[in-house]
C-alpha cells in the first residue's frame, strides 16, 4: 500500500492498487511512461481525450504503415480560440500496449502530424477508453496515479466499422469525411453525400456508430442516389 499526501490529510489507497510516478511539464500536463509493442515511450496523460491512444507521426508510426499494416484517414474538429479547426490524421492499430504494467490488447491509435498540440512535449497521448479499464486514482497536486484493472481490462476496444464522418443538418446527415480504404468508401459515399434516411429509417448518427461487422446498412441520398455499406473491421 502507498501513502499519499492530500492536502492535510493521509490517505491510502484501496488494496491491489499500483502506484505510477507521473511527471509534470512546466504547463501543468502529467505524463507516465507506457509501452508500445516493446517500445517504451512517454505519453501525456488526458483523461478528457475520447481516443484511447493518440501518437505523433514519426519514424515509428511511418514504419507501421510502411510495413503494411491496415490504416484510414481520420478528421477530427477542434476548437481553437474563437475557431473551429480540422485535424487530418491517420488511424490504425497497435498490437499490443501496456500502462504501469497491465497490458492491453489490439489498441486503436490515432496518428496526427509531428507538430500537433495535443501531443504537448510527448510522444503519444493516453486517453479516457484506456484509463476507464482501470480503478484510476489520481494525484494531481503530488504527481501520482494510482491504477487497478477492473472487469474492462480485456475487453475490445470500440472501432469505426464504416469510416463515415457526418453531421446534423436538419432532418439529414452530411458526409464531411469518408475514411480511406474503408467501407464507406468501398461502397461509393463521397464527401458531402447528404443521407436522408439509414434502412428505410431516420438518419441516425448511433446507427453509424453501434454497426457490427457484417450488418449492412442502406442509405438513401437527397440527390436520389442509394448506397449499401457493409459494416467491417478495417483497420
Amino acid at each position: 500500500s502507498y501513502l499519499a499526501t492530500v492536502g492535510r490529510t493521509k490517505f491510502l489507497p484501496p488494496d491491489g492498487m499500483k502506484l505510477l510516478r507521473l511527471m509534470r511539464t512546466p504547463q501543468g500536463a502529467h505524463s507516465a511512461q507506457i509501452e508500445v509493442e516493446g517500445s517504451k515511450i512517454m505519453a501525456h496523460v488526458d483523461l478528457g481525450a475520447s481516443s484511447p491512444l493518440m501518437m505523433r507521426e514519426g519514424p515509428r508510426t511511418q514504419a507501421w504503415i510502411d510495413g503494411g499494416r491496415p490504416w484510414t484517414t481520420i478528421a477530427r474538429i477542434t476548437a481553437r480560440g474563437r475557431d473551429m479547426v480540422t485535424d487530418m490524421g491517420m488511424m490504425s492499430s497497435v498490437k499490443s500496449a501496456s500502462i504501469g504494467g497491465f497490458k492491453l490488447g489490439n489498441a486503436p491509435v490515432e496518428i496526427y502530424g509531428a507538430r500537433d498540440p495535443a501531443f504537448g512535449r510527448h510522444e503519444a497521448v493516453v486517453g479516457a477508453p484506456v484509463l476507464a479499464r482501470f480503478l484510476t486514482i489520481l494525484d494531481v497536486r503530488n504527481s501520482r496515479l494510482w491504477l487497478r484493472p477492473n472487469a474492462r481490462l480485456g475487453d475490445p476496444f470500440r472501432r469505426q466499422t464504416i469510416g463515415a464522418g457526418t453531421r446534423r443538418e436538419g432532418e439529414a446527415l452530411v458526409v464531411v469525411h469518408v475514411g480511406a480504404n474503408s467501407p464507406a468508401e468501398k461502397a461509393g459515399l463521397r464527401d458531402g453525400d447528404v443521407i436522408t434516411s439509414i434502412d428505410d429509417g431516420a438518419p441516425n448518427r448511433d446507427r453509424l456508430r453501434e454497426a457490427r461487422p457484417g450488418d449492412v446498412l442502406a442509405f438513401k441520398l437527397a440527390d436520389g442516389r442509394t448506397r449499401k455499406v457493409t459494416a467491417a473491421e478495417f483497420y
